[in-house]
């Protein structure tokens, strides 16, 4: 069975289907792998752990929430350097700590508004230039020619790409 969810629910049921065990030979119910692995060996049971799981059958889904939040954080380790540090600068994030709790998506919908104006900003800054160019040379603004421009642009354009 799968079940769809996200956030509290994710987490609560994560670590019941983890944790929750019966026993096949007595029918004992058991929330810690710890106390079932001692009730195995104390009533010297030949059992497969991982059969005895009540759970083994469901299969979580993250739902959106859990995984924008993934994403976000993703996107943060990859492009803080090169310019989310700067843009939470801009923004008002000036302390170390600040700046360590911004890194680390501590408040995940904050993060997500960083990356929105982010996007926003790099979509606006390469099509800004790519137009202007086009209208110089009297080309049609497409998606070759896009990728033309930005090989001839510094890095920081390319990045964009």
């Amino acid at each position: 069975m799968a079940i769809g969810c996200g956030g509290l629910l994710f987490s609560l049921y994560s670590k019941m289907i983890k944790h929750y065990f019966i026993c096949h030979h007595c029918n004992e119910s058991f929330t810690k792998k710890v106390q079932f692995q001692h009730h195995i060996h104390q009533e010297n049971h030949d059992i497969d752990i991982e059969k005895c799981n009540k759970y083994k059958n469901i299969l979580l889904i993250p739902g959106m929430g859990h995984i924008d939040i993934n994403n976000t954080k993703a996107l943060f380790k990859l492009m803080w350097q090169p310019c989310i540090k700067n843009l939470a600068i801009l923004l008002g994030w000036k302390s170390p700590k600040a700046l360590t709790l911004c890194e680390h998506c501590t408040d995940h919908h904050k993060a997500m508004q960083i990356l929105d104006i982010l996007f926003e900003s790099l979509t606006s800054e390469l099509l800004k230039a790519f137009v202007k160019y086009c209208n110089e040379k009297k080309q049609q603004p497409d998606v070759i020619n896009l990728y033309a421009f930005a090989k001839i642009q510094p890095k920081h354009y390319q990045f964009l790409l």
